[in-house]
């Protein structure tokens, strides 16, 4: 029987809906041309300070794994909300147009392509890995680990992209068609 902790199923990342909402919320109702949004938050420095801030928390930690003072679950528990809070700076500066080079890179066609297939990629990634993992490489189980997941990882994700592309392009436009006519 397989060991999940809490902080892997869906109900024990509440930080992570709560931080998002949060993120919205102020979004929403504290916007920057209104004066609510404070100008150093959003500043340069205070990015870049955060950015060192949350990588030397990320080498603490795997530190402090390496040296068996923190075990691999709770690792996990920090893990989480770092990359959450993260993420969530990350939606800010995109929605205050930051004008660096992460948000140059995400207007590169591939990964704009990629956003705009990403609910396809949600829906069927569950269907990828099963595929992946029990029907068309279930055989390479006695391979070295790095070779394994590697060959697994580029399947899975090759998958997970075409599967939700070919529904996009076959099924999803169809209905984003339809909505734009029922448009008011």
């Amino acid at each position: 029987m397989s060991n999940f902790a809490i902080s892997s199923l869906p109900q024990g990342r509440g930080i992570g809906m709560l931080i998002g909402c949060l993120v919205a919320l102020w979004i929403a109702n504290f916007q920057r041309d209104r004066g609510y949004f404070p100008s150093w938050l959003i500043s340069p420095r205070t990015r870049s300070g955060l950015l060192i801030f949350i990588a030397a928390l990320i080498i603490l930690l795997s530190s402090a794994q390496k040296l068996e003072l923190i075990d691999e679950e709770g690792l996990k528990r920090w893990f989480i909300p770092i990359f959450d809070v993260g993420f969530a700076l990350m939606i800010v500066g995109i929605s205050y147009g930051w004008e660096d080079w992460f948000t140059k890179a995400l207007t590169w066609s591939p990964i704009a392509y990629i956003g705009k297939i990403s609910y396809g990629i949600y829906l069927y990634h569950m269907f990828a890995q099963y595929l992946t993992w029990h029907v068309l490489l279930e055989q390479i189980e006695t391979w070295p680990n790095y070779i394994k997941y590697s060959l697994r990882l580029l399947v899975y994700g090759g998958l997970s992209v075409g599967i939700a592309a070919l529904s996009y392009h076959f099924y999803e436009k169809k209905f984003l068609k339809l909505k734009e006519t029922l448009r008011v």
